[in-house]
């Protein structure tokens, strides 16, 4: 997934955008898929996504599988799509990098990314007005250090690519 701050920061573009939305409704569901239980199961992840690195990247999230997990008409359930397109876009702009993610090992790629999400986690909650519900306040990370895969002005525009990513087009052709 991408870290929990890039989803929150997302869903608050997205948010700002759609005041129509129910926010802390919206809000939940932009995190639930995460803490509902096994990723996996709420992702609808290929059963061989910890095989190596570019595995884990192109199996993590099937979208057309978990459509039968939320209501797409409430706020609770457009966040739930929201989070799972907000995922399913972060791995395959990753995969298409061009990096050896086939030579990686899924243990690696996670290492490199929870290293980028922490480092990351302070500018993205300071730009994007970032508030951790109850539920998620461990991942609210003060980290130093350096970006290894990623870097900041590419989180950003993924940010605001989902903010103004319009939902209801985006369900209609799955």
């Amino acid at each position: 997934m991408p870290g929990i701050t890039i989803h929150l920061a997302a869903a608050n573009e997205y948010l700002n955008k759609h005041p129509e939305e129910n926010r802390s409704e919206f809000l939940l569901g932009a995190i639930d898929p995460d803490y509902l239980g096994d990723t996996s199961d709420t992702h609808h992840s290929s059963p061989d996504i910890f095989s190596n690195g570019l595995a884990y990247l192109v199996g993590k999230v099937n979208l057309r599988a978990a459509l039968s997990d939320f209501d797409f008409k409430t706020s609770y359930g457009r966040g739930y799509f929201f989070h799972l397109v907000a995922d399913e876009m972060f791995y395959r702009e990753i995969s298409e990098m061009g990096l050896k993610f086939e030579a990686m090992s899924y243990k690696e790629l996670r290492d490199l990314l929870y290293n980028d999400y922490a480092v990351s986690s302070n500018i993205l909650k300071s730009k994007y007005c970032v508030v951790f519900p109850e539920k998620c306040k461990e991942y609210d990370l003060d980290v130093k250090g350096n970006m290894k895969l990623l870097n900041i002005d590419e989180l950003s525009a993924f940010v605001e690519r989902l903010g103004a990513l319009d939902l209801d087009d985006y369900y209609s052709k799955i």
